[in-house]
């Protein structure tokens, strides 16, 4: 396995750190204080947040340098809106062609992993998978253009994943549940339901952080 460069390890490091909470939206970020924590020189931290701010992990401020990142209001229900459209459409799509065997098994293996994250309460873990089913339905389908927009929008949907499994609204159980549902729809060839689950699920997951 190729050695990741300092700068990816303190990618990773940092990106870890927001991601389990050890660093919370709106909290400024200092090369100093990562270059202690991390024991490593302020060359791979500044690549790292650069990297970071790239990907809307965190926002530089003039005057006040990188803050980690809080997503608005706003561009929350953008972000929803835009998910349960997508998201739907391509549902839909699953009423005229039946899943390889290779593809049943893409969404068996995330569900059990799932349910493990489910079973050990671990909501990161969960936040992973659950944003894997949803890329999954995406990829399966094939619309390129569909795919590429997911991605743009990636790490905002991690953040976001994660703030609504940490809520006290947040049920994983819940969640799985109903990705289990739409599998078996999407199994079952009934695209029009599956969308309507799935749209359902999602205005859930929006009302859960408004």
């Amino acid at each position: 396995m190729k050695k990741l460069s300092l700068k990816e390890q303190a990618y990773q490091q940092i990106k870890q750190l927001i991601i389990d909470g050890n660093f919370k939206p709106g909290e400024s970020l200092t090369e100093r204080e990562l270059t202690e924590s991390l024991s490593m020189s302020r060359t791979p931290i500044r690549s790292a947040l650069e990297k970071l701010e790239a990907d809307g992990f965190i926002q530089n401020f003039p005057n006040k340098g990188p803050v980690v990142s809080n997503i608005s209001f706003h561009k929350l229900v953008n972000i929803y809106d835009l998910r349960i459209a997508i998201e739907s459409h391509s549902a839909k799509q699953y009423s005229h062609f039946v899943l390889t065997e290779e593809m049943k098994m893409s969404f068996i293996e995330n569900l059990a992993a799932q349910k493990n994250a489910m079973d050990e309460q671990d909501s990161i873990k969960f936040s992973y998978f659950d944003r894997e089913f949803h890329y999954l339905i995406l990829k399966f389908y094939g619309n390129e253009e569909i795919i590429k927009v997911f991605d743009q929008i990636q790490n905002q949907l991690l953040l976001l994943a994660l703030e609504v499994f940490k809520s006290k609204q947040g049920n994983l159980e819940l969640f799985f549940n109903e990705h289990q549902i739409i599998y078996n729809l999407i199994l079952e060839g009934n695209g029009e339901e599956a969308a309507n689950i799935i749209t359902k699920h999602l205005e859930y997951g929006k009302q859960t952080l408004l």
